[in-house]
């Protein structure tokens, strides 16, 4: 392996105002975070010359439509609930809009990243998680992101009242009996519903989801570069993810970043809770260092 590494040069993967646009996110508090402009700028470099601004307008306009549509409903005597909020993000986003789930395992790049997604109106259920949470978001509204077996789901609360319902089933509401059913689908049907499977994901450990199957595609593809520079984007983001640094660490040896992977697996082997967790990336800094 050492020789793999001989006269190659330290990569750089992410432009200094890049840099600095995760490093402000990432120092900010999650509830100030804006979902979409950061989801759009986890892509923007696959999308050279393309302005971003008329998907940023986008985002503003689903939301302004958003509480019209909100606002028509009180108006018709309707109740500031949390099914009324619903109602007005379902009736913008997939009935007027007509955001549908996409099955991403032959197409998932085109599912995963939100500029794709949006000229599409197509998405995995985490991308369009996060186009539901951000606009609810912005209208000031309680959302959160839940990353149940094999579905990404989002549950909405209001005056302590939560609904739990499928972005990619046009915000289908899950009772109890559904969730049950999804899960013994995904995991067998021995499986029970626990409070492990409820515990809610805010708007950075969504983005960080949606950016792990863009992620995976590139790796499937062998596009080591691409999939390294959204995991830096991601450890901007997210510097107390851990497990981060060792996805990082594997992909700066694929594209022979030798520096790079030592600093990385060594930053994983710091942080890792767990000493068997560190074992791997103490196999592989070893085949780096010796």
């Amino acid at each position: 392996l050492e020789s793999q590494f001989n006269g190659t040069k330290k990569v750089s993967m992410i432009d200094k105002d890049a840099r600095a646009f995760f490093e402000d996110a990432a120092s900010q508090d999650d509830q100030d975070i804006d979902m979409s402009a950061i989801a759009l700028a986890m892509v923007a470099a696959y999308h050279e010359g393309l302005s971003l601004d008329r998907y940023h307008q986008h985002f503003i306009k689903l939301h302004k439509k958003v509480l019209a549509r909100f606002q028509e409903i009180l108006d018709q005597d309707g109740q500031d609930d949390v099914q009324t909020r619903l109602a007005a993000l379902k009736h913008i986003l997939s009935d007027t809009y007509d955001y549908r789930f996409d099955e991403p395992v032959a197409e998932i790049l085109d599912s995963a990243d939100i500029i794709r997604v949006i000229d599409r109106a197509k998405g995995c259920r985490s991308a369009l998680a996060l186009l539901y949470m951000d606009v609810a978001r912005k209208c000031g509204w309680t959302i959160d992101g839940l990353n149940f077996p094999h579905h990404y789901l989002c549950r909405m609360e209001k005056d302590g009242v939560r609904i739990i319902f499928d972005p990619g089933e046009q915000c289908r509401i899950l009772e109890a009996r559904d969730l049950r059913a999804l899960l013994k689908d995904a995991v067998g049907e021995k499986a029970e519903l626990s409070n492990d499977y409820f515990g809610g994901l805010d708007a950075r450990q969504t983005i960080i989801h949606l950016c792990n199957k863009i992620k995976l595609r590139y790796i499937e593809m062998g596009d080591y570069g691409k999939a390294l520079d959204i995991i830096e984007r991601m450890r901007l983001l997210e510097p107390n993810e851990y497990r981060l640094c060792l996805d990082a660490g594997v992909l700066y040896m694929k594209v022979q970043d030798k520096d790079n992977a030592i600093d990385a697996l060594e930053a994983y082997i710091e942080d890792a809770p767990d000493s068997y967790d560190k074992h791997e990336a103490y196999l592989l800094l070893h085949e780096l260092t010796n």
